[in-house]
């Protein structure tokens, strides 16, 4: 603004930040970003095709029902990133948002396997 043309970068209390650490900012975490989606994207078409078959052979759903049940559920985990996000930003912090969801992540792992293995003799017959 005093018409010379060069901006100053500091770190919020008044250090000024070297030439290199200006250059890079914003960019040091895209790859991970950019893992995590593409992740994320595989995953989400997998299991998308499952549900969707396995509501019409299954339960006998029709196709469309059972399209409109998977963008339900596939709209609601798009969103829990987010409610994540708030709850951490408003109330918790980021470590504990990590450990929670951690814990809820392998209690439903652990849950599936217990019922997997106590109800792998019963087969449903529809």
């Amino acid at each position: 603004m005093d018409g010379g043309g060069e901006e100053v970068f500091t770190d919020g209390e008044g250090q000024m930040l070297p030439y290199s650490a200006r250059k890079r900012d914003g960019w040091a975490t895209f790859p991970f970003i950019a893992g995590a989606l593409i992740g994320s994207s595989i995953a989400v078409s997998g299991w998308a095709n499952n549900l969707i078959v396995y509501m019409i052979e299954k339960f006998h759903v029709r196709s469309i029902d059972a399209t409109q049940t998977f963008n339900i559920v596939a709209a609601s985990t798009s969103l829990l990133p987010m409610v994540a996000a708030i709850l951490a930003d408003s109330f918790l912090g980021c470590f504990s948002i990590v450990w929670i969801s951690s814990l809820i992540s392998i209690l439903v792992t652990i849950y599936f396997y217990f019922h997997y293995e106590t109800t792998s003799n019963y087969v449903p017959r529809f």
